[in-house]
């Protein structure tokens, strides 16, 4: 932006004796001080591990489906992961221990996840049948 400097007549004692007025708007990109891009706040998005059954489970969202059945570290037992897990590729017959994060999904449907969850890391993927299942798994 180009600004041009006046001098206040008469200021008040704790006021500045000078404004500053807009006279041309070069650019809208945020700017630092130093002219370099400014720094655009990020959400702080942790990972955290799960491990993640050896069989899938029949499971109802919109329609019925297929569903993880996932155990977030330290938890005993299993829940339904609905949406999937972003890069991760499934191998029925392996319980496997995954790194992920969740993000927010902005203007989710209405009949979605506000979140998604997304491999960052296989930890150990090993050949067995995952112990305490539901019932109801496929």
């Amino acid at each position: 932006m180009e600004v041009r400097e006046e001098k206040i007549d008469n200021p008040p004692a704790d006021a500045p004796s000078v404004k500053y007025v807009l006279v041309n708007e070069i650019s809208k990109t945020a700017k630092t001080s130093e002219g370099l891009p400014a720094k655009v706040e990020t959400p702080v998005t942790q990972t955290f591990r799960i491990t993640v059954a050896s069989q899938q489970a029949d499971c109802t969202g919109v329609a019925p489906q297929k569903c993880f059945l996932i155990k977030k570290d330290g938890q005993k037992d299993w829940e339904f992961l609905y949406s999937g897990i972003e890069g991760f590729t499934y191998e029925a017959g392996n319980e496997y221990v995954l790194e992920v994060k969740e993000e927010k999904i902005d203007n989710p449907p209405a009949d979605g996840s506000s979140v998604k969850c997304i491999l960052v890391k296989e930890i150990s993927k090993i050949k067995k049948i995952s112990e305490n299942l539901p019932k109801r798994t496929k």
